[in-house]
């Protein structure tokens, strides 16, 4: 990974498979972990990353702070770009929380 994304990665996404638990605000709880669903259907789409919010795959639609993507048939080149842009994404959701 390029030094200059690294710090904002590890800030934003906690953790890594094909489900994401966003850092969405650093004041939630880990329990409540906040809600992904906003930052994926807005920001996050606005900055080209394609995923889905975690709480359509709940049967009670709860809110969570995970979301999903796919990125088993996309390049390594392909998967850096997309986080970047989805770290890019939720460090603007964060900074308008701010």
């Amino acid at each position: 990974m390029g030094a200059n994304y690294s710090h904002i990665l590890t800030e934003t996404i906690l953790t890594f498979s094909p489900w994401f638990k966003l850092n969405l605000n650093s004041n939630v709880s880990d329990e409540d972990g906040g809600d992904s669903e906003f930052a994926i259907r807005t920001t996050a789409f606005e900055n080209g990353v394609l995923a889905l919010p975690g709480k359509v795959f709940l049967p009670n639609g709860n809110k969570t702070a995970y979301v999903r993507a796919s990125f088993s048939l996309s390049p390594p080149e392909d998967v850096y770009e997309a986080l970047k842009r989805l770290a890019t994404a939720i460090a603007q959701v964060r900074a308008k929380q701010a």
